[in-house]
């Protein structure tokens, strides 16, 4: 087996699980130029379960709910170092202090500008850019 080159770029997975792939395609846009991260809309929990094992990152979003507390809690179990950014639907301090407490590493209103959802993705995946 030959080593890889220096130089060369691996990619990276990121897995959003939403209903619709709105998120998805917005990242895709904001990180067109890093050609070596890759969003894969998974709206169904098996996908999502079923690619855990390809992802760099994943990214939920989700209602402040108990059923997107077990979702974290589920993933961690399975991957515990696995990067993990929510968008919530509606902020809730409860919820978000229980969600940190289960692993997820940041929290942001799905109301939050797009490009500092990219910017907190970027710095979990210690992804270097010029200025946004």
């Amino acid at each position: 087996m030959s080593n890889p080159s220096p130089g060369a770029t691996f990619n990276r997975y990121v897995l959003v699980h939403e209903s619709v792939s709105h998120w998805t395609a917005e990242m895709e846009r904001l990180f067109a130029e890093h050609t070596e991260i890759i969003f894969r809309w998974r709206p169904y929990r098996e996908e999502l379960f079923d690619e855990l094992h390809l992802a760099s990152l994943i990214l939920l979003v989700v209602a402040p709910d108990d059923d997107s507390l077990s979702l974290i809690q589920q993933l961690k179990s399975t991957q515990r170092s696995l990067p993990m950014a929510c968008l919530i639907k509606q902020m809730s301090v409860e919820w978000e202090w229980l969600a940190r407490e289960l692993g997820a590493d940041v929290i942001l209103s799905e109301t939050t500008e797009k490009w500092r959802v990219a910017h907190s993705l970027r710095r979990l995946l210690h992804v270097q850019t010029a200025a946004v």
